[in-house]
């Protein structure tokens, strides 16, 4: 709420103050409601939630998650155990676990949400080199290097993955600022077989994994538009469809001790 009031002050207080402020209430609200850290491109603002980052079970509204909500930038799985990439992640993500958002004395939960922009615009262009299915041997090679960045965050905490959501309708105007790549049904086969694998990789290591994928295709393989802000992200009738995946995340890290 505080952050919210913040925002409608941004106008007439200079960005150095609005932004040293506002890295302190969210600092400070991680400390005090030991909220989720959540990692990852721009889908990670569908854990907002109408600006509370709060998630509460509609069936028992006492058990409920908090998020704090971290982007990286338009980052892909791909590049993520790379340094000096164009969004730096890698950097990014190494300073926020040296920092002081990220106990020593409780462990972290991280949520972690990329590989959506790999497979909206990299895989299929990328196959073109492949025969034969080139699109799986191209997500298998970005999925061990997500893993190889996955583990090394485990040295921080609990880390769980939120799977690539279904690929932006054709049906979507072209945005430059959100290009695409091949057919909406073939990006989404990508899609499924990245969210197949990569919940293959994380039960093997230790990692949790929660999806909405397949509540975002029809029996046809393309993508539900009524759950899109822009084409691209989720809106807020999505949260529903996550009740029972979030019910999931809420489960397992209420069973530790945080």
């Amino acid at each position: 709420m505080l952050v919210s009031a913040l925002r409608r002050l941004h106008k007439i207080i200079p960005d150095k103050v609005y932004y040293a402020i506002k890295n302190t209430i969210v600092f400070l609200d991680h400390k005090i409601r030991k909220s989720i850290l959540v990692i990852g491109d721009s889908h990670t603002g569908f854990f907002i939630f109408n600006g509370d980052r709060t998630w509460r079970n509609p069936d028992k509204v006492q058990e409920e998650l908090h998020f704090s909500v971290l982007p990286q930038g338009p980052a892909l799985a791909y590049n993520l155990s790379n340094y000096g990439t164009s969004t730096k992640a890698r950097e990014k993500v190494e300073s926020l676990c040296k920092s002081s958002y990220v106990s020593k004395r409780r462990q972290e939960v991280f949520l972690c949400c990329f590989g959506e922009i790999d497979c909206r615009v990299h895989v299929l262009k990328q196959a073109e080199k492949i025969p034969d299915n080139g699109y799986k041997k191209v997500v298998d090679n970005i999925i061990t290097n997500y893993l190889s960045f996955l583990k090394w965050l485990m040295d921080y905490g609990n880390v769980w993955c939120w799977g690539p959501v279904a690929s932006q309708s054709e049906k979507t105007p072209i945005d430059p600022n959100f290009p695409r790549y091949g057919s909406e049904y073939d990006r989404n086969r990508v899609t499924a077989y990245f969210n197949e694998q990569l919940k293959k990789v994380c039960e093997e290591n230790g990692i949790g994994f929660i999806s909405v994928f397949p509540k975002l295709i029809d029996n046809e393989g393309l993508t539900k538009e009524e759950y899109y802000l822009d084409g691209v992200h989720l809106n807020q009738k999505a949260a529903a469809l996550a009740n029972d995946q979030l019910k999931i995340l809420y489960d397992k890290i209420h069973k530790k001790d945080r």
